[in-house]
């Protein structure tokens, strides 16, 4: 019976997935982020925002914690941002700098939403690995 109501459940959520996978594109970003404050598509497009600028400020305070060589600061450069004072961007920075990048970059609009959102950052607030 445990088995048979996983196998459900997974079932049941094969095909939310397998959609969201298919919409969450830099275009569908792109026109999430340009929605009213408090709609659903732009509340996930700062819920996006949000994650995905943190992780890479976590990633770049911590380029800034060890040696600026060898793998570990190349990944760390390669996924983080260096904003001011290592903070993360306010929500609405990333978000306009996410929309830049897409309206400037229409080539990538059929790419996936975090790449482009990370692209984006990336652009505007890249790790250096010298100091």
């Amino acid at each position: 019976m445990k088995s048979m109501l996983i196998l459900i459940c997974a079932l049941c959520t094969w095909p939310t997935v397998s959609i969201a996978q298919q919409i969450l594109t830099v275009q569908y970003l792109y026109q999430a982020c340009k929605q009213p404050v408090d709609s659903p598509p732009r509340m996930l497009c700062v819920g996006l925002m949000r994650g995905i600028g943190t992780q890479m400020s976590v990633n770049g305070a911590e380029l800034s914690h060890i040696k600026r060589e060898g793998e570990a600061a190349t990944y760390l450069a390669a996924t983080g941002i260096c904003a001011a004072d290592h903070r993360t961007p306010p929500d609405e920075m990333l978000i306009q700098t996410f929309l830049f990048w897409a309206q400037t970059n229409p080539q990538h609009w059929g790419e996936d939403a975090e790449i482009g959102a990370g692209i984006a950052f990336q652009d505007a607030w890249r790790c250096k690995l010298s100091n």
